[in-house]
C-alpha cells in the first residue's frame, strides 16, 4: 500500500470517528475511484496514479459546481465545494497564472523557430512540466494568449 493510500485510509478513519460526514463521503468516493482504477488497470496504483485519480475527480467536482451554480442550486454547490476542498488537501499546490505564464514563456523561448507558433507543440512541451500543478484549461488559455 502506498503512502498516499495509507494517508487516505487513516484520514477516512479519523473522519468516521469525528462524524465528519462531508469528509467521510469524499474520502469514500476517492477510495472507490482508486479501487475502480486498480481493477480496470489490473495493477496497484502508486502515489502518482492515486494523484491522477484525485485530479480527475477534482475536475468532475468543478464541472458539477459550475452546473449547479447555473441552476441556482446553492445547497448542492456548498456540498460539492466542501467535498472538493477535501480532495484538494491531497493534490500538490496549484501554480498561479503568473507562474504558469513564466514557465510557458521559457518553454516557448527554447523551442525551434517553426514550433514556436504551433499551439500543439507548445502544449506538448508545457503540460508534462506542469502535470498535477495546473489545470489544463488554464494552461491552454495562457499559451493561446502568449501565441
Amino acid at each position: 500500500m502506498s503512502g498516499l493510500s495509507e494517508k487516505i485510509s487513516s484520514d477516512l478513519a479519523d473522519a468516521m470517528k469525528q462524524k465528519n460526514e462531508p469528509k467521510k463521503t469524499a474520502l469514500r468516493m476517492v477510495k472507490a475511484a482508486i479501487r475502480n482504477e486498480e481493477i480496470a488497470s489490473q495493477t496497484t496504483l502508486d502515489d502518482q496514479g492515486i494523484l491522477n485519480v484525485i485530479s480527475k475527480m477534482s475536475k468532475q467536482y468543478n464541472d458539477s459546481i459550475t452546473q449547479f451554480k447555473s441552476a441556482n442550486r446553492d445547497d448542492l454547490v456548498q456540498k460539492e465545494q466542501t467535498e472538493l476542498n477535501t480532495l484538494l488537501e491531497y493534490l500538490p499546490q496549484q501554480l498561479s497564472e503568473e507562474e504558469i505564464s513564466i514557465i510557458a514563456k521559457d518553454i516557448i523561448g527554447n523551442l525551434s523557430e517553426e514550433n514556436r507558433s504551433n499551439f500543439g507543440m507548445v502544449m506538448k512541451e508545457v503540460m508534462p512540466k506542469l502535470k498535477g500543478q495546473a489545470d489544463g484549461s488554464i494552461v491552454s488559455r495562457i499559451v493561446k494568449d502568449l501565441l
